[in-house]
């Protein structure tokens, strides 16, 4: 309430793909972004990053994270890459396409060169997914 007040936007990041996560999981979490006052979300996937605790969990179990992937996304054997991005493209589709939301994030463009980055960025989306 007192970030409204202060007239700030909230942008929400999210992690699908998590070790056991289930596809009801992910779900419960897009319906979750759009119960809070975002204008914007990221939702990401989930990958052990190099001394943390997840990384740490992987390695023990002999799984050998970077051939699987390159500066991409860790599906182990958790997740099929398909999957997930099917639902992070529709986790941004069902978050964005709200009238309201849709309308204060094209009103936020400032200039052209935002305009162009913004199409650009969900063209990327659309045709690659999110990574």
């Amino acid at each position: 309430k007192l970030m409204k007040k202060l007239n700030f936007e909230l942008c929400g990041y999210f992690i699908f793909g998590y070790p056991k996560e289930r596809f009801f999981d992910r779900i419960k979490t897009i319906l979750f972004s759009l119960k809070l006052p975002l204008i914007k979300v990221m939702f990401m996937s989930f990958m052990p990053i190099p001394s943390t605790e997840a990384y740490k969990q992987f390695e023990f179990e002999k799984i050998n994270l970077y051939k699987k992937t390159f500066y991409s996304t860790f599906f182990g054997n958790f997740i099929s890459r398909i999957i997930l991005k099917s639902t992070l493209i529709f986790g941004l589709f069902i978050f964005y396409i709200r009238p309201k939301t849709l309308i204060k994030n094209i009103l936020s463009i400032y200039n052209f060169k935002h305009l162009l980055h913004t199409i650009k960025r969900i063209s990327r989306i659309l045709t690659v997914g999110w990574q």
